[in-house]
């Protein structure tokens, strides 16, 4: 069964409120979190730059939160959608929240270096659990993610579209 979850704006602590639907389950479940590209220079009601605490905050700390459940339910994985995009990314460990920084879609590329490098500690660290941690890159899918990015996005967006995979409307 999958469980759809879509990150607040005000928060990546909201993500806290899906975990204990997920463990209240008795069968499979596989939280998925809405990520993209945000508005720049939008902070979180925490302060926290928002596409960062979208992309890597939020699904770090419901990995976090739900890992107790997963090792009790193992053999069990995470998953991590990446992107391609991060190659090349350098985190800006002395402004992570970007206010110096800040470039749209580096930005982004960087939230997905992080989330691929969580992910390979994370594999690690649940070597031998029955838990296993993975990444992987999408392709490019047609999700509408980046909308309201700018003219540019917009129309390279519209470019791609017919050479995008679709998604699955449920």
């Amino acid at each position: 069964m999958a469980l759809a979850w879509r990150q607040q704006k005000r928060s990546p602590h909201s993500a806290r409120t899906s975990p204990s639907s997920v463990a209240a389950r008795r069968e499979p479940a596989l939280p998925r979190l809405a990520s993209g590209r945000q508005p720049g220079g939008e902070l979180t009601k925490d302060g926290i730059e928002l596409t960062w605490a979208v992309n890597h905050l939020a699904p770090f700390l419901l990995s976090k939160l739900l890992l107790h459940r997963l090792k009790e339910s193992a053999p069990a994985r995470i998953i991590t959608t990446a992107s391609q995009a991060h190659q090349g990314a350098h985190i800006p460990f002395d402004d992570l929240n970007a206010e110096r920084s800040y470039r749209g879609f580096g930005r982004y590329c960087q939230t997905k270096l992080a989330n691929i490098l969580f992910t390979t500690e994370l594999a690690r660290r649940l070597d031998g659990t029955g838990v296993t941690a993975n990444c992987f890159h999408p392709g490019l899918v047609a999700t509408g993610f980046n909308r309201n990015n700018g003219l540019l996005t917009d129309l390279g967006m519209t470019i791609l579209r017919p050479v995008s995979r679709q998604t699955l409307r449920m």
